[in-house]
């Protein structure tokens, strides 16, 4: 809710400060990124999208490494049960320090690239909209399920860009997608694997176990 709430208040103090931040005009002018003899900028779409893929898989791996380690351990403790965690020794006040800098040095990378991509950065990319898209791709794909996040995001921009024709009304016919899944998987789409395996062990187990009664 903290996160929530400063980033409604962002773009206010951008506009406000507009002597430091030049307010909605945002910052402009940057120097692309150079890479060598290849720059990396909208300019040269097919590079930067190399750039920015590879950028994304090692991000991922980095973060498939973290959970799968003990500070992963530690961050899952915390997060399921806070009081238990610290009784086991578990350094709250560390941990969380560790994933506040971790997230942060991730963000701005991606937003480095992303100020070097299009040269301009303003206050619209704070737009309430655009948080909760994120949110909803985290929601959909499973919140604390990797890589979750990851294919929410690929699921929400494919519909997006597939219903882009129908201007706003393609808002509600996601947000109608979302809440239907959301009732029938809680645990979103990263629940699907497990509720496959479940179904096969009570259909094919049911008739496992009929066939040892007839047999007894």
């Amino acid at each position: 809710m903290v996160t929530f709430g400063i980033h409604l208040v962002m773009p206010t103090f951008i506009l406000w400060g507009r002597d430091y931040t030049y307010g909605a005009t945002g910052l402009t002018g940057f120097a692309p990124l150079q890479l060598g003899q290849y720059t990396f900028s909208s300019s040269v779409p097919f590079f930067s999208y190399y750039v920015i893929f590879g950028v994304s898989i090692l991000l991922l791996f980095i973060i498939q490494r973290v959970i799968n380690s003990s500070i992963g351990l530690a961050f899952m403790a915390l997060r399921d049960s806070e009081p238990f965690a610290k009784t086991l020794g578990v350094d709250e006040y560390k941990y969380k320090l560790i994933v506040f800098g971790i997230s942060a040095f991730m963000a701005g990378l991606m937003g480095g690239l992303y100020t070097s991509f299009y040269a301009t950065i303003s206050p619209f990319v704070l737009e309430v909209s655009t948080f909760l898209m994120v949110l909803i791709m985290l929601m959909l794909g499973g919140l604390g399920r990797f890589p979750g996040a990851v294919i929410g995001a690929f699921v929400i921009t494919g519909l997006s860009e597939a219903l882009r024709p129908l201007l706003l009304l393609r808002f509600v016919i996601l947000g109608a997608i979302v809440i239907a899944v959301m009732i029938a998987m809680p645990e979103g789409l990263m629940a699907i694997p497990e509720k496959v395996r479940s179904f096969i062990r009570r259909t094919f187990g049911r008739g496992d176990v009929e066939k040892e009664e007839r047999k007894g």
